[in-house]
């Protein structure tokens, strides 16, 4: 990451409906448009589902819009706000893994758990199992095993996507049934009311909520403010700000007063973008193939 602070917009859930309003102010292909050509480095979208302090009044599904909003861009990086509780791992890891293959890498997941999704008892555990499986699953059909090799008759070496064999507060046998996502692993967010020491899901990114705004030392942190007309906050000394915004109108406002793209700022991952390292592996030893070679 360069020395520029980060941006990042929160975009709720009404506004996210009101995105496919054919009688809305802003079209999908528009908004995609807008967010490409400013200097705006990802939207977080429907993250008030995941606010443990109110439920919100629409429950929109994030990934159904980062779909839609994949198609009509080319650069912006879009995070799905989902729910473990709500959303099984193994169907986010697959809609997550698709999501990322159809936007060329530029897909994160914002994993918490909101207020009207069920008991608190147990939440961090399972949200750190969660992103253990996914983690898991999308190294489970490795993308090199694609070989379309014409001389040996073989387009996947299929006896290397195997079991991950999962036991946890989740059950998973897996393989995933999509091939390894362009960013291998994707970028996991999560919101806290302070950057901790430790914070449960190993996440990549801490969104800070509360009043403290110190950011963890290996973890990138960014922190959320409402989007009051002026971009004239400040940022932790690693990483950014998200302005979270309520009314669709504001879309074109922040991405107004955010500026115009950087010169030279060519299309990159999400990762890439948030500067974290390439994602390591995490399976290891001898693993049941799948589709066994006798």
């Amino acid at each position: 990451m360069g020395t520029r602070p980060l941006v990042g917009i929160g975009i709720d859930t009404a506004v996210l409906s009101e995105l496919f309003d054919p009688a809305g102010p802003l079209s999908p292909l528009e908004a995609g448009a807008l967010l490409d050509a400013s200097a705006v480095d990802f939207a977080i979208l429907g993250g008030d589902v995941l606010d443990p302090r109110v439920a919100p009044e629409q429950r929109f599904d994030a990934s159904v819009v980062a779909a839609l909003l994949a198609a009509n861009s080319r650069r912006i990086g879009l995070v799905v706000a989902a729910d473990p509780r709500v959303h099984h791992p193994y169907n986010l890891a697959r809609r997550l893994a698709s999501l990322d293959h159809l936007s060329g890498g530029r897909i994160g997941w914002l994993v918490g758990a909101g207020a009207s999704s069920g008991p608190a008892e147990g939440v961090e555990s399972l949200l750190d199992d969660a992103v253990t499986v996914a983690r898991k699953l999308w190294e489970s059909w490795p993308a090199d095993s694609i070989v379309a090799d014409r001389e040996r008759a073989v387009f996947v070496e299929s006896e290397r996507i195997t079991f991950i064999d999962h036991e946890g507060v989740f059950s998973v046998s897996g393989p995933l049934n999509v091939p390894e996502p362009p960013q291998r692993k994707l970028p996991v967010f999560r919101f806290s009311d302070t950057a901790p020491d430790s914070i449960a899901g190993a996440p990549d990114v801490v969104i800070v909520r509360g009043t403290d705004e110190g950011a963890h030392q290996q973890i990138l942190t960014l922190r959320e403010v409402t989007w009051n007309g002026s971009w004239d906050v400040e940022a932790p000394e690693r990483g950014g700000v998200v302005v979270r915004i309520r009314d669709v109108h504001d879309l074109e406002s922040v991405a107004t007063v955010a500026g115009p793209r950087p010169p030279g700022a060519g299309d990159t991952t999400l990762r890439e973008r948030l500067g974290l390292p390439a994602a390591s592996r995490i399976l290891s030893g001898h693993r049941r193939s799948l589709f066994p070679v006798s």
